[in-house]
């Protein structure tokens, strides 16, 4: 798809675009110019919204570790704690202390 923004700031804005429309265009009952139009949409939305703003996008990592470690908890079984630290690239203390942790 082309890039529809020129000017300032347009790398970040032909980035978001080319981002929403990757993901729109794997919709089954989404064309290619229906994604795009789409793409457009939200980016103009942020526009209006967040124009001028600095932002800053948390990488979110925290509800990821979560998340994993509630799988890992539902997944220990007593005896398994270095099964789990291999599966998770995690080191023996550190499945100690997180099962611990969320166990509570």
């Amino acid at each position: 798809m082309r890039e529809p923004f020129r000017g300032a700031g347009s790398e970040i804005l032909n980035d978001i675009y080319g981002h929403a429309a990757d993901v729109l265009v794997h919709q089954p009952e989404l064309s290619k110019t229906s994604a795009s139009k789409i793409s457009r949409e939200i980016v103009d939305r942020l526009r209006s919204i967040f124009g001028g703003q600095l932002l800053y996008f948390p990488k979110g990592v925290q509800g990821d570790l979560t998340e994993r470690d509630e799988i890992m908890l539902s997944e220990f079984n007593g005896k398994n704690h270095k099964d789990l630290a291999k599966k998770y690239g995690l080191s023996l203390q550190q499945v100690y202390r997180r099962l611990r942790q969320n166990k509570c």
